[in-house]
């Protein structure tokens, strides 16, 4: 199973450069454990949904938000 430390680990490699401050370091994670928290909390509101189409739907369009927002430079 992969956790939220785990994709965190990913991330920090993918993107912060090894020599950054720790500082940013710092406040990159917390940003990071932030957008987590975000996306659970999201979660919780479309699992208490009853309409099963509605919840795939709401789904959709934060994945279409997330794609969109990786495309704008």
């Amino acid at each position: 199973m992969r956790t939220i430390s785990e994709k965190w680990a990913s991330f920090e490699r993918a993107v912060l450069p090894s020599d950054c401050s720790d500082v940013q370091r710092s406040e990159m994670r917390k940003a990071f454990y932030a957008g987590a928290a975000s996306l659970l909390a999201l979660t919780d509101e479309i699992a208490s949904i009853p309409n099963e189409d509605a919840c795939i739907a709401i789904l959709r369009g934060l994945h279409e938000e997330v794609q969109a927002f990786a495309r704008k430079p």
